[in-house]
């Protein structure tokens, strides 16, 4: 069983949020197989807590105290980034801030648009 930590932002659970809903069904799959840890990581406040989410403050680069205690406390040996906007270069930035949280694990991220 693999410890796997799926990251997004800004995430609303609702049925018109497509990235959301996208997000919520692979942390609900892996999680058959796995322990996963879904974090919503809010710019402007805590965000939504519901189930396996949790809902970290925190900025548009990832580079927060709280986020980085959340993966670290969790150990992953997956860590999974799901971006908002694409696979833009701000998307690749937070991925490459992922990757310096949790430098042991497997990285990956998944482009929806």
């Amino acid at each position: 069983m693999k410890r796997i930590v799926v990251v997004s932002e800004n995430l609303v659970p609702s049925h018109e949020d497509e990235h959301a809903k996208f997000a919520l069904s692979l942390s609900r799959a892996l999680a058959k197989v796995h322990e996963v840890r879904l974090l919503n990581v809010g710019m402007s406040d805590s965000g939504v807590e519901s189930g396996m989410m949790r809902g970290i403050p925190g900025t548009r680069t990832f580079l927060t105290a709280s986020l980085r205690t959340e993966i670290r406390s969790f150990t992953p040996d997956a860590v999974l980034y799901v971006p908002r906007s694409s696979a833009a270069v701000g998307s690749f930035l937070r991925a490459y801030s992922l990757r310096r949280q949790a430098p042991r694990a497997a990285h990956g991220m998944v482009a929806l648009i």
